[in-house]
């Protein structure tokens, strides 16, 4: 293999991000991972799998490698299909209080690209376009103030009107195959 890329043009998939605040603005962050997305710059991948500490005595450490690892699972997510994508839109559990709202949008994968059953693990991805729905944790700034934040990664970033997941899946306007099923 001569590590040419698996894909000529960037996959698309789907991808769930919270939303916190850095640097005073409201920022793409990583649902899994205390990393934030900058506007206007690629995300690159690094792989943050490190032992549990327990483990750490028991097996050796990982042998380094670029994202996505082969026998890693390391590397930027995206999933083929939307329902994949929304199982993280609704959980803002009280680990997560820096969550001041999540959303769900379309990524742009490119780089290393790994293909799995749900989806790609990625090396370089950027976002694409950007759902808020209307519903949010207790103490959000509300949808408008945060697609208003959004705005600032030059993609299209869409307001969506709803009550609960459900409804907020049902009413995603670049989600065909949802409106076909229900």
């Amino acid at each position: 293999m001569n590590g040419a890329p698996d894909y000529i043009e960037p996959v698309v998939g789907w991808r769930t991000w919270t939303v916190a605040e850095s640097d005073q603005r409201l920022r793409l962050r990583s649902v899994m991972f205390e990393v934030y997305w900058a506007p206007g710059r690629p995300f690159d991948a690094d792989c943050r799998n490190r032992p549990h500490p327990v483990r750490r005595l028991l097996h050796r450490r990982p042998e380094a490698h670029a994202p996505p690892g082969g026998s890693c699972t390391c590397g930027i997510y995206a999933a083929k299909a939307v329902v994949e994508a929304v199982r993280y839109v609704n959980s803002f559990g009280p680990r997560r209080r820096y969550v001041v709202h999540r959303v769900l949008g379309r990524v742009a994968l490119w780089g290393a690209v790994r293909e799995y059953t749900e989806g790609w693990r990625a090396s370089r991805a950027y976002p694409v376009d950007v759902f808020v729905p209307t519903f949010g944790p207790l103490g959000s700034p509300g949808a408008e103030a945060v697609a208003l934040e959004l705005g600032g990664y030059g993609v299209p970033v869409e307001i969506v009107e709803c009550e609960d997941i459900d409804d907020f899946v049902r009413s995603l306007p670049a989600a065909p195959e949802l409106r076909a099923a229900a």
